[in-house]
């Protein structure tokens, strides 16, 4: 696991989102999780994402929490689902599910929407310290996801 912060608590910009990208294929991930999102992508994100799926790079993002705004598709999910959801050329946009498997009410769910992963009520992973993180969303269920992928990636001895 590699992880890199590419945003502040004032969330991410286009250029810290190209570097953390570039960053992480540069050193070797073979999975990377966007948990992050906006109304639009620059030509500069999506390079960096094309030329992560270019080295076989595996990429999943949050579609977001924006359903009570009307599901908008967001960026860089709606790049990775395309127009119809599901995989893209090695990419997809993550949803949040309960753990029953239903639609979490918060979470973005639109066209672009690859799959949905366990990301709401009680689906509550533990924090570092010990404690219980009190936040949810498809950030987790892009936790889950991602987890599934590289493991899935590292049984597989073509990777």
């Amino acid at each position: 696991m590699l992880p890199i912060r590419a945003g502040d608590t004032r969330g991410v910009d286009s250029a810290a989102a190209v570097d953390g990208i570039l960053h992480a294929v540069a050193a070797g991930a073979k999975v990377i999780n966007l948990s992050y999102g906006g109304p639009s992508s620059s030509l500069e994100e999506r390079r960096a994402l094309a030329a992560a799926l270019a080295q076989d790079v595996a990429i999943v993002a949050s579609a977001g929490n924006s359903a009570e705004d009307g599901n908008p598709v967001l960026y860089p999910a709606a790049t990775l689902g395309g127009a119809r959801g599901g995989w893209g050329d090695g990419g997809v946009s993550v949803a949040a599910s309960t753990p029953s498997g239903a639609r979490a009410g918060f979470s973005t769910f639109n066209d672009a929407v690859g799959i949905a992963a366990p990301g709401a009520s009680d689906v509550l992973p533990t924090d570092v310290g010990g404690g219980r993180v009190v936040d949810l969303g498809p950030c987790f269920g892009l936790l889950s996801t991602a987890t599934r992928g590289a493991s899935e990636m590292a049984d597989d001895p073509q990777n």
